[in-house]
């Protein structure tokens, strides 16, 4: 379970320095192709990632809870 713990925590660093870097990168690249980048790949991209640091979370509670109640 730390592995999987360890992988979360590395996904959830790195989605907030990649976001960090996309909102620098906005603050110098505001065309039509920023936006459609935007839209097109980073807003899917941010919130399917954020979903599946949601359910390695669920899924760490759950072994979490496991180990716990095995005899």
């Amino acid at each position: 379970m730390n592995s999987i713990s360890a992988s979360k925590d590395q996904l959830t660093d790195s989605l907030h320095q990649l976001a960090a870097n996309w909102n620098s990168a906005k603050d110098v690249w505001n065309d039509t192709a920023r936006q459609d980048f935007e839209k097109d790949f980073w807003t899917e991209f941010e919130t399917t990632t954020t979903a599946s640091i949601g359910k390695l979370q669920e899924l760490i509670d759950t072994l979490a809870q496991a180990e716990r109640e095995m005899p």
